[in-house]
């Protein structure tokens, strides 16, 4: 993609976006991440198995738990606490705020999602817990179900992904073309559907449709805001993050719009291209609008991602050079890094949230 993108996160209800919009191709990428890899157009799909970095380990060689179940093993509650417990604040060195692991959260809502299953799998808590089991019972437990799963050739348990593996703003867009349908305006704007509050703002559409959604067990679906992941409303910083970038889409569709009524030419032109062209889902303006957005929004999430999140968080320079596109490597989610290794941004969250003013005086906090 051509692209020249200046961010500035400027406030909670807008990104301050310069853009030059992609005039020069319009490949459009699948809503479920097929053909992203012409020569593997299956890796990093929606659906597709969660790769392995190291051998798989099942205690019956293809589907039990490691150490069975009940497990022989420690308890992975005591893990937790022996690894990890915090009786004090830590401030990050860098002096970074909570939207370090807020994008982080948001991020991996757009990397990966293995679906949970009905196999119930509790985790043992150990006697006199803090927060557990603080009546010393000995017998509380983290209830627990393993992730829905598929079977290799060789009959073996294998997790997958439910969503793209790709940084492609799925969890604005959606993995598959029913939520991502109830999600666009479908007026010809190229928008993205919103509610108005009372005080005019605009907000992400409530599921009136009964799609999949998380919602924490209540059975009041309509209550409950939609995006392109399902997890959107786990909790409002995350909320947050998701009515931010409709917003941001929504924002580009208006520009986009006024750059084609006034007959910018480039823009007129690939517009044109794009819905003579039968390959594509393109079919009139309002979709061209739509798919030149989002692939602004995609880019922009790149860019926040490799450009400042990762810097931060992993050190600058902590990878080789790029050395170009290898279509043998599977651009798929590993096992490890969903299941284990991304799981450490649990970690950085501050023991109370701070409500700030617009000159980063505490209002009000609420602790974890």
């Amino acid at each position: 993609m051509n692209k020249t993108i200046i961010i500035t996160l400027t406030s909670i209800t807008t990104l301050s976006v310069g853009v030059l919009f992609p005039v020069n191709a319009f490949d459009i990428r699948n809503i479920d991440g097929t053909d992203n890899n012409i020569s593997n157009p299956s890796y990093g799909s929606a659906g597709s198995d969660l790769i392995r970095l190291s051998e798989f380990d099942y205690e019956d060689g293809f589907s039990e738990p490691r150490g069975g179940d009940p497990s022989v093993l420690p308890s992975p509650r005591a893990i937790s606490n022996a690894v990890s417990a915090q009786t004090f604040s830590i401030p990050n060195a860098k002096g970074v705020s909570d939207w370090v692991w807020q994008w982080g959260q948001f991020l991996d809502h757009d990397l990966s999602l293995s679906p949970s299953g009905t196999e119930s799998f509790n985790i043992p808590v150990p006697q006199g817990d803090e927060f557990f089991d603080p009546f010393n019972t000995g017998t509380a437990e983290i209830s627990l179900n393993r992730s829905e799963s598929n079977t290799d050739g060789s009959g073996v348990r294998q997790q997958f992904n439910e969503i793209t593996a790709y940084i492609d703003a799925s969890n604005i867009y959606a993995s598959e073309s029913t939520r991502t349908n109830f999600l666009r305006s479908n007026d010809g704007t190229g928008k993205l559907r919103a509610t108005t509050a009372d005080n005019g703002e605009k907000l992400l559409i409530k599921n009136t449709d009964n799609l999949e959604n998380e919602t924490g067990g209540s059975p009041n679906s309509e209550d409950f805001f939609v995006s392109g992941d399902v997890r959107a409303n786990e909790q409002v910083g995350l909320l947050t993050a998701h009515t931010l970038f409709m917003r941001e889409h929504n924002r580009l569709a208006d520009e986009l719009k006024t750059r084609l009524d006034n007959g910018e030419t480039a823009l007129v032109n690939k517009r044109d291209a794009a819905i003579a062209d039968t390959n594509n889902n393109v079919n009139d303006e309002g979709d061209f609008i739509f798919e030149a957005a989002r692939k602004v929004v995609g880019a922009q999430m790149q860019v926040i991602t490799y450009e400042e999140w990762l810097p931060i968080v992993l050190g600058k320079n902590p990878l080789v050079n790029y050395s170009g596109y290898n279509d043998t490597v599977n651009a798929g989610i590993a096992n490890e890094f969903s299941t284990a290794a991304f799981r450490f941004g649990h970690t950085m969250l501050s023991p109370n949230l701070n409500r700030v003013d617009n000159n980063n005086n505490i209002v009000a906090s609420l602790s974890l």
